[in-house]
C-alpha cells in the first residue's frame, strides 16, 4: 500500500506535518527553558513567595504545553489511520475485481507467506491498478 501513488502521498504529507510539529514543539520547549533559567537565575533576588509562585507559573505552562503536544501528536495519528482507511477503502474493490478477473481464491499478504512460486506475487499489478484509480489521498485539517 505504502508504494502506491496514495501511499506516497500520504507519507509525503505525514512528513511535513511532523516536521512543522516537532519544530513548533522544540521552540515551545526552548521558551520554557528560558523561563526555567530565568526564574532559577532570580530566585535569589525574589521573595520566597514570588519565586514560589513563578515556579508554579511555569509548571501550569509546562503542564499546558504537555497536553497541547499530546493532543496535536493524537490528531496526527487519526489523520493517519483515516488515510490508511482510506485507501484500504479504494484498496479492496481493485482486490475483489482482481480476484474475479483472474479466477483467484485467495490474496495473501506477502509478509504472512514463508514460501511461494514467484509468478503468484501480484503486488506490483495491484500496486499499478490501485494507481490507475487514486493517485492521492488528502489528510483532513482539523
Amino acid at each position: 500500500m505504502l508504494d502506491s501513488d496514495a501511499g506516497k502521498s500520504i507519507n509525503i504529507q505525514i512528513k511535513s506535518i511532523e516536521k512543522k510539529l516537532f519544530e513548533s514543539f522544540k521552540k515551545r520547549e526552548d521558551e520554557l527553558r528560558d523561563k526555567e533559567t530565568k526564574i532559577v537565575n532570580q530566585k535569589n533576588l525574589l521573595s520566597e513567595n514570588e519565586y514560589k509562585k513563578k515556579i508554579l507559573s511555569l509548571k501550569k505552562d509546562v503542564d499546558t504545553y504537555n497536553n497541547e503536544k499530546k493532543n496535536r501528536l493524537n490528531s496526527l495519528n487519526k489523520k493517519k489511520k483515516i488515510a490508511t482507511e482510506q485507501l484500504i477503502k479504494n484498496l479492496n474493490p481493485i482486490l475483489t475485481k482482481y480476484m474475479q478477473d483472474n479466477l483467484i481464491e485467495i490474496i495473501i499478504r506477502k509478509q504472512d507467506i514463508i514460501v511461494a512460486k514467484n509468478d503468484l506475487e501480484i503486488t506490483d499489478k495491484i500496486i499499478s491498478l490501485l494507481n490507475m484509480n487514486l493517485n492521492k489521498i488528502e489528510l483532513k485539517d482539523d
